[in-house]
């Protein structure tokens, strides 16, 4: 057992070490990258060389031994070089590129200083500057062109009417932007985005919406315990990160602590509030009602494994309300696997499955993360994540 950690701890250094090399990699292949765009641009810039006519004569004479000759040859090797009769064209067409490209460089630098100031308004509580057509003060929803220009939604739907096509022009600078650019800004949600559980780091919205659950049932109740299932490892380990950054104490159920990690959780000094456990370790023949939450990061294609994981809380001798939490991302194989396992869970047992069910999973549409917290034996509720998460 100790050779088998001290190789489990080889392999975590491993890994450690590949992430800089590759970081390493990254920095080495941009720089080539880089190099590559400098000789492609030079190579442009490059003349011809001039060949004088008795060469000319010569190379007829030897064209035929060329072509009998087994060197290979390049035809097309100078064809990216210049001649001396498009020089001109060159420059003119770079200086026309390049009044170009600086009038879109200084809109753009004009749009970006004009943005950090509307966010400077909005961080201190300030409405950005009145409507431009109707001189309306905009309070809480408006609309915001990419060159930083804002309208109500009344004075939009007004241009937007007398739009045909797929651009608008600004009242304001008459720049032209897509209508697909147009974005709409509403406080009340961006008010009741900061009421939310506060969360360090950059992660997405799925292992967000977990630890943000996680954070609340800990702030209604101090020494919760939550089972944390997945079918993949990696992601049990990238939530038990994100547990660790956010100041809350979990553990990994592996083979090699199976024993210790059970204690540990078990152990109310330790203070454990989440058991990260694979469905295929931990869903079968452990006694944990300690916890009173189970939480699913994605539906799983097996209703007899996600029974058996309810069944390590949702047992006798539990004393307290359970309560069960899944994720799925909305619109997705995720959201038809959890529909289709809870419409005929008997449909789905290993000896009745058919290509045609597997078929059925794929035809999807893209959109949304949607978590069901249910208790077990009530009604299932979904509620969208884009607001917060709750429990039902």
């Amino acid at each position: 057992i100790h050779d088998a950690e001290i190789h489990f701890q080889i392999l975590d250094l491993l890994k450690k070490e590949f992430k800089e090399i590759r970081k390493l990699w990254t920095y080495v292949d941009a720089q080539v990258c880089a190099t590559d765009e400098m000789d492609m641009c030079k190579m442009r810039l490059r003349l011809k060389e001039k060949r004088d006519e008795n060469e000319t004569d010569k190379s007829k004479i030897n064209r035929i031994v060329k072509q009998l000759s087994r060197i290979e040859q390049k035809p097309y090797e100078n064809i990216h070089m210049l001649d001396r009769h498009e020089i001109q064209y060159q420059r003119a067409s770079l200086i026309a590129e390049f009044k170009t490209n600086s009038m879109a460089l200084e809109k753009n630098v004009g749009t970006y200083k004009y943005l950090q100031t509307l966010r400077k308004q909005q961080t201190t509580g300030q409405t950005p500057d009145p409507c431009p057509i109707c001189k309306n003060v905009l309070e809480k929803q408006w609309n915001i062109l990419p060159c930083g220009h804002c309208y109500c939604l009344e004075c939009i739907q007004v241009l937007l009417g007398q739009t045909h096509g797929e651009y608008i022009h600004c009242s304001v600078c008459r720049s032209k932007e897509l209508l697909s650019d147009i974005t709409l800004v509403d406080i009340t949600k961006q008010n009741e985005k900061s009421n939310e559980v506060p969360i360090r780091g950059n992660h997405s919205t799925k292992v967000e919406a977990v630890v943000r659950l996680v954070l609340k049932l800990r702030q209604d109740e101090e020494d919760v315990k939550v089972l944390v299932f997945s079918t993949w490892t990696v992601i049990l380990k990238v939530i038990h990160g994100v547990f660790e950054s956010n100041g809350i104490e979990s553990e990994i159920l592996e083979y090699n602590n199976f024993h210790r990690t059970l204690d540990k959780f078990k152990d109310h000094s330790r203070k454990v509030t989440a058991l990260l456990m694979p469905v295929t370790l931990g869903s079968k023949g452990l006694n944990l009602i300690e916890a009173t939450h189970v939480i699913f990061v994605e539906p799983l294609l097996n209703p007899g494994d996600e029974l058996q994981a309810i069944g390590r809380i949702h047992r006798i001798g539990q004393t307290k309300p359970t309560v069960i939490h899944k994720f799925f991302i909305k619109n997705t194989i995720e959201e038809n696997i959890y529909h289709a396992t809870a419409a005929d869970a008997d449909e789905w047992d290993s000896k009745k499955v058919t290509l045609r069910h597997i078929k059925q999973l794929f035809e999807v549409e893209p959109t949304a993360i949607i978590q069901d917290s249910t208790s077990p034996g009530e009604g299932e509720n979904l509620q969208s994540l884009d607001s917060e998460s709750q429990e039902s």
